[in-house]
């Protein structure tokens, strides 16, 4: 049987001739409802209190970044960073964004 949201399982049920429903067929339905997928938060506001706390955190020594020109091109060739920083600093954005259900 397919997957279908609640409203479309009653709305199934609705359209069908009345009958008596045996275990089965009301299981069967019952198993057809998709349940949502909501996320406790919001991913792009998560991602952007990320990117916004990296910036401003001292993850990424800015003195150790090494640069290579080449023409009109500026690459970055290496930087140092905190990997426990990082992790630190993820972490705190999470827990605020979700609590400590994790």
């Amino acid at each position: 049987m397919e997957k279908r949201t609640k409203e479309q399982a009653i709305q199934a049920i609705k359209g069908s001739i009345s009958s008596i429903f045996s275990k089965e067929d009301v299981i069967a339905i019952i198993n057809s409802i998709e349940e949502p997928k909501n996320l406790p938060f919001n991913s792009d506001d998560l991602a952007q209190d990320i990117t916004d706390k990296l910036r401003t955190d001292h993850v990424v020594e800015f003195d150790s970044a090494e640069f290579d020109l080449n023409g009109k091109e500026i690459r970055l060739e290496s930087v140092d960073f905190d990997d426990t920083e990082l992790r630190a600093c993820v972490y705190h954005i999470i827990i605020e964004h979700i609590g400590n259900n994790i």
